[in-house]
């Protein structure tokens, strides 16, 4: 078995078909199981779902970098896009162009708030598949929020507000968001913020979280899964725990890719999990390098019942998304000079620190559990640091400059 490339897509050809129904504040039942919207919000979910899928493609693009098969990545596009686009309706001017053009989405915000209400609206509980988004806003105590931008949080992105004491209290409010965090993603991320990451000068967080959980259509036997080859690299292989079954499931060929495309439902036989495999052992790097060649309402599959050897597997993510989001052309919102998030607060200097990013998916016999959160975090201090996280020299000098001892240090463990 050679490295695969896996995609969640959701109902249908990757469409969400919400039901408008009344929420709890700040929380979103399980998206795209039942019903559908008409007129204008269906056009508008439809819109917003498209384009978080083309900023999933930048977004995976520029988080990859260079490793390659080396290194398993995760990531949620919709986690991603759902709390940059609430940041998005408090930017302005060119924080505002910036931010709309790396989401694919219209200038006017309004647009892409209508599309997530349309999105975040419940649908009727499924026992087979549960799929949840949640949206929060933790604002410091004595931080005023402009009552526009409070209004299209909780009305169209469902996110309530709480008030935390980010300067005096850090550790308190880190634990209320871990605490609301793992809640929303069924505990599979207990701590979105690890000791000492969250910083006391913060003043808003912007935070959204996703959870999914799916048994399959046609289960895998736990007797059947064994220790199997799966080739890392042309040269080198590995035995991994490998799920083997007959079940019913769709495939397609990729010639322009070289690949091929396995679709697995879920019990909603709606929700699926594609998997894209290189028909060469040596071919990841081209399949990957390609991925925008992929138009999945083109795919043809036939479908069958199938021998189908997949592996079991558990990766997570933990990405600080500034570095990828400013490769896309994210930039004014990072700099405390020239950000303009000035439809959120009249606090001067307000800008973007940070935008965490957490997932993790496992796929097993039964089914598949996967989550995401991720937290934009505005302040208007700028905090200097100096991070000495790579191989450096020393020296230890006294009061006349006399250099005592001096060296180098390329590995704190040695």
């Amino acid at each position: 078995m050679v490295p695969l490339l896996v995609l969640m897509m959701l109902t249908g050809a990757g469409r969400w078909l919400p039901e408008t129904q009344a929420l709890p504040t700040g929380q979103s039942g399980p998206l795209g199981s039942q019903g559908q919207p008409d007129g204008q919000d269906a056009m508008a979910a439809k819109a917003v779902a498209s384009a978080s899928n083309v900023f999933g493609m930048d977004l995976y693009e520029a988080v990859r970098g260079g490793g390659g098969e080396a290194s398993n990545v995760v990531v949620s596009p919709l986690s991603a896009s759902a709390a940059l686009a609430l940041a998005l309706q408090g930017a302005r001017n060119r924080t505002a162009q910036q931010l709309a053009r790396a989401l694919h989405v219209a200038d006017d915000a309004r647009d892409a708030a209508r599309g997530f209400r349309a999105l975040l609206a419940r649908t009727k509980e499924s026992e087979q598949v549960r799929l949840r988004m949640a949206n929060k806003v933790f604002a410091a105590r004595t931080f005023g929020v402009k009552d526009d931008f409070r209004r299209t949080a909780q009305e169209d992105f469902r996110a309530d507000a709480e008030a935390v004491d980010f300067l005096q209290d850090t550790e308190g409010a880190r634990q209320a968001v871990n605490a609301w965090v793992g809640n929303a993603t069924g505990g599979l991320i207990p701590e979105l913020y690890a000791k000492g990451n969250l910083e006391p000068s913060t003043l808003m967080l912007l935070v959204n979280a996703i959870f999914f959980k799916g048994n399959w259509a046609t289960p895998f036997k736990e007797e059947n899964t064994k220790e199997r080859p799966f080739h890392v690299t042309p040269s080198q292989q590995v035995l991994v725990p490998t799920m083997r079954d007959i079940v019913n499931a769709d495939t397609a060929d990729l010639p322009q890719l070289n690949a091929s495309v396995l679709q697995l439902f879920y019990n909603d036989n709606e929700t699926k999990l594609l998997i894209f495999l290189p028909d060469e052992v040596d071919g990841f790097q081209q399949l990957e390098n390609n991925l925008r060649l992929i138009n999945l309402d083109e795919i043809k599959f036939d479908s069958l019942a199938m021998e189908v050897q997949l592996p079991k597997f558990k990766i997570a993510t933990n990405l600080q998304l500034k570095p990828a989001l400013m490769k896309l052309g994210v930039d004014d919102f990072f700099d405390r000079q020239k950000a303009n998030l000035t439809g959120i607060s009249d606090e001067k200097g307000l800008f973007a620190s940070k935008v965490l990013h957490r997932a993790v998916i496992e796929v097993t016999e039964k089914g598949t559990e996967a989550a995401a959160a991720t937290s934009v975090e505005l302040t208007n201090k700028f905090v200097p640091d100096f991070r000495v996280n790579r191989p450096f020299i020393f020296m230890l000098v006294d009061v006349y400059q006399t250099v005592l001892f001096m060296g180098r240090v390329t590995n704190p463990l040695e």
